[in-house]
């Protein structure tokens, strides 16, 4: 009998620490796990949907406002200017290529790896030649790859313990391919033709970041088996000086924030 109690007790102490350690963190999260929180994060997970959203706001009253959205293999990216005398807004929509990744390892790696291409069509407006018209089409193709580190953070005000992450970037690299087609439709002769030229060019950058210079903090909304969701808030303010005053020279607000999920 001592010892079918012992084993009863055994197995409640054993499932106490699971629903202690694995109990609901996030909004979305299950109410318990019999995985650890860790074992849920780590590993590959496959960007399902993507978006960021930011507006930056200068000290003349002018307006940046830039959004980029991504739905399994589709991505378009808004840009819009506003000032003083005119508003201006660009939309492109585009294609996944091939990778679109976040592996968070269990010794604290994480790597991203994001392949799309956006692309525009548009009609170049003459109102001096009559005689021709132009068809272009602008297109970027973009690759990132950023690794890094990536740990929980504790309870801190009213954040619980491990619902949150910090990534801390080590190496970024992007690359961009710049395409620009333009047809030439000769329409005002007697026998109408097309001259099609093609201007490329790609430009790459690499940047290695201290340790802690390029930080991140993500809150997990939801942490399941086979799907996460983070966000993190944007909120800064950049300052120069102007003479002798310090003044505020850029306030960006937004949003980011990935959907993953593995197979």
């Amino acid at each position: 009998m001592k010892k079918y109690l012992s084993i009863v007790l055994l197995i409640s102490v054993v499932l106490g620490a699971v629903t202690l350690s694995s109990c609901k963190k996030g909004p979305n999260d299950p109410f318990i796990s019999l995985r650890s929180r860790k074992a849920r994060m780590v590993g590959e997970w496959t960007i399902a949907k993507y978006s960021y959203e930011v507006t930056d706001i200068y000290i003349d009253g002018g307006q940046y406002y830039y959004k980029f959205t991504q739905d399994a293999e589709a991505v378009s990216e808004t840009k819009k200017w506003t000032n003083t005398s005119h508003d201006t807004t660009w939309a492109w929509p585009g294609k996944i290529i091939t990778d679109r990744s976040l592996n968070f390892d269990k010794h604290g790696k994480v790597v991203l790896k994001y392949h799309y291409i956006i692309s525009y069509f548009y009609p170049d407006m003459d109102e001096e030649h009559t005689e021709y018209t132009i068809d272009s089409t602008r297109s970027y193709e973009r690759i990132y790859y950023k690794t890094g580190t990536w740990n929980f953070l504790h309870k801190i005000d009213d954040f619980k313990n491990k619902e949150r992450v910090t990534i801390m970037w080590e190496y970024d690299d992007f690359e961009e391919t710049n395409n620009l087609r333009k047809d030439s439709n000769l329409t005002e002769v007697d026998d109408p033709y097309t001259i099609t030229t093609n201007v490329k060019s790609r430009q790459q950058t690499r940047s290695y970041y201290d340790n802690g210079e390029f930080t991140e903090t993500w809150t997990l909304d939801k942490l399941k088996n086979k799907e996460l969701m983070m966000y993190r808030k944007i909120d800064q303010n950049t300052k120069h000086n102007e003479g002798s005053a310090e003044t505020i020279n850029t306030t960006s607000d937004g949003r980011e924030q990935y959907d993953l999920e593995q197979e």
